[in-house]
């Protein structure tokens, strides 16, 4: 044999094999990715409205409560009027403490504005409504608000309890 030749034996084959994938492999799998992405994408913007749905639900119910605490220290009646959305203002909410001397305003923490504006779309179905609480933050009968929005399809009750004073959603 001469030098720098060689010899294969009998029973080795040779394959001749391309590397890589097929252009029709590629499109084929990204594709796929992309369909099942797409169920991702939707899953997470209906997620994500829903919490942001919640939480201006919670909000409300936590500047109601924040009013009511406010009024139960100061052994004050606390007035919560709900007003309906016209075509200058949106619906909204506001609080005052009834006093000797009239009413007084409550400005509520998260907020240095006595009239609070509902979140877009949003609005209590029954407006032009005053809930009076006594100087232990308690309705004279058990009251409940719908909280209504354009923007989402639940509609979520609210209650104020006559007996302990409680705001709880429903």
């Amino acid at each position: 044999m001469k030098k720098g030749s060689y010899r294969l034996h009998s029973d080795i084959k040779v394959y001749s094999s391309q590397a890589g994938y097929s252009l029709i492999e590629l499109i084929t799998v990204i594709s796929i990715m992309g369909i099942l992405a797409s169920f991702v994408v939707v899953d997470q913007v209906t997620y994500y409205r829903d919490l942001a749905y919640a939480a201006d639900v919670e909000k409300f119910i936590e500047d109601m409560e924040y009013a009511r605490d406010y009024a139960i220290a100061r052994k004050k009646r606390c007035v919560i009027s709900i007003t309906e959305e016209t075509v200058l203002n949106p619906a909204g909410y506001q609080f005052n403490l009834e006093t000797d001397d009239g009413t007084q305003v409550i400005f509520p923490h998260n907020s240095g504005n006595h009239s609070i504006a509902m979140p877009e779309g949003a609005s209590i179905s029954e407006a032009d409504v005053t809930i009076t609480l006594d100087t232990r933050g308690r309705p004279p009968n058990n009251e409940a608000l719908t909280y209504v929005s354009s923007k989402y399809s639940p509609d979520v009750t609210i209650t104020f309890n006559s007996i302990t004073g409680f705001i709880t959603r429903e």
